[in-house]
């Protein structure tokens, strides 16, 4: 309030100076009177051209100041348009237009101020259905912000082509192409490819040329947009390049629904091997597990535990149960000793044979439990079966859990 009278503290003519107290005062058309009874007429149509209240600064610009109607009248256009009065929009938009004779006014940039004219009308036209001339005229515009503003209006009157063109005109080159592809004019969408970057119109293109039959086309699109998994289902189900689809797996995109994919195409191929690792990395242990159990492929399952998940005990226990059961003891302890059932692992490593002694060796250097270290000393012995092993195995066996007294003894005695 101080700011806006500090502004005409100096006026000494009485009716400008009650008009601007009226506006302060948000009385406006007591402010229109006395700017009109005073020696300034042109502040009525500035304040209401500063309301925005372009109706009635229209009728004050036809006395006051003509030169000024044809960019009253284009921001009325705007606003009637605005409230859906399309017609009369159109109306004010063609009275807005500068003639040749009207362009001397320096003040105004005629080139900017015919231009909107011409997408107003150019939008109502399309508003109106008049899709040819709204359409020919935004052709001829060059301000890309307009033209893009037309294109929305075609967009929302369903007139997609013309939509697509105006938003490739306007640079929305990503935006033409999605729309080209909606109404399958791909041959329009081809140029434009090379510009495009958005995942999701790559992948629209991709879904497109796959539901042709195009392949290869298809690839290359979902390539771009980085869609290993679609990549890897085409190589399984229609390029024949199950290869491929295992190598983008391995090193572009390891998802579960990936891996169970290319479980699926392994096991149809009879692949029984690479299915149970493809399997184990979807997360779907027990399909794998039946598999190695029903096609004797234990050791590939064993193997990929290893790998993937070695620490996990009820996994290596459900495995060493299996080759329990089948009497391959030494399998079947290598999982106890992983499941932790380090008793159990010795007894059957004793039961395999002297073959297993470095594996007993290094399993009972790693426990340190006394209970284990006599029993293993007592097989190498030969307490366990009236067999005594090699004495270098005992010395390992002392060497390995640190007992420097008795490793020396059996050292000398083998020297």
């Amino acid at each position: 309030m101080v700011y806006s009278i500090q502004g005409i503290k100096h006026e000494t003519e009485k009716h400008v100076l009650q008009g601007h107290v009226a506006s302060i005062l948000f009385k406006h058309d007591l402010g229109q009177e006395c700017f009109l009874k005073s020696t300034k007429p042109e502040l009525a149509l500035e304040m209401r051209m500063d309301l925005q209240d372009w109706f009635q600064a229209l009728k004050l610009a036809k006395s006051i100041s003509p030169e000024k109607e044809q960019l009253i009248c284009r921001k009325l256009a705007s606003q009637v348009e605005n409230q859906g009065n399309t017609i009369e929009a159109q109306k004010l938009y063609e009275k807005a237009l500068l003639t040749q004779q009207q362009k001397e006014d320096d003040k105004v940039n005629h080139e900017q101020h015919n231009t909107q004219c011409y997408g107003g009308i150019a939008r109502t036209a399309i508003k109106m259905g008049d899709i040819q001339r709204g359409y020919s005229i935004a052709s001829n515009i060059n301000d890309k912000n307009i033209v893009i503003d037309i294109a929305g209006v075609c967009e929302q009157m369903k007139q997609w082509q013309e939509a697509a063109k105006l938003y490739q005109k306007g640079g929305l080159v990503e935006k033409a192409a999605s729309i080209y592809i909606q109404i399958k004019m791909f041959s329009a969408a081809a140029p434009l490819m090379d510009q495009i970057t958005s995942p999701s119109i790559l992948i629209m293109v991709a879904k497109a040329k796959e539901a042709e039959n195009n392949y290869k086309e298809a690839e290359a699109a979902y390539e771009r947009a980085n869609d290993w998994e679609n990549i890897i289902r085409l190589n399984l189900d229609h390029l024949n390049n199950a290869e491929k689809a295992k190598h983008i797996f391995r090193t572009k995109s390891q998802l579960p629904q990936c891996a169970q994919q290319i479980a699926n195409y392994c096991e149809t191929q009879g692949a029984k091997k690479e299915a149970i690792e493809f399997l184990v990395l979807a997360g779907k242990r027990e399909e794998a597990f039946i598999i190695a159990q029903s096609h004797q492929e234990m050791d590939e399952y064993a193997t990929i535990i290893i790998k993937v998940d070695e620490k996990n005990v009820d996994e290596h226990l459900k495995i060493a149960q299996f080759y329990e059961g089948k009497s391959q003891w030494g399998k079947a302890a290598k999982h106890y000793e992983k499941s932790e059932n380090h008793n159990k692992a010795l007894k059957l490593y004793i039961s395999e044979g002297e073959s297993k002694i470095p594996d007993m060796i290094e399993m009972v250097s790693k426990i340190k439990n006394d209970a284990l270290t006599h029993e293993l000393v007592d097989y190498l012995m030969g307490e366990t079966d009236n067999i005594p092993k090699e004495p270098q195995w005992t010395f390992k066996l002392y060497r390995a859990i640190g007992n420097v007294k008795q490793a020396v003894k059996i050292a000398i005695n083998i020297s």
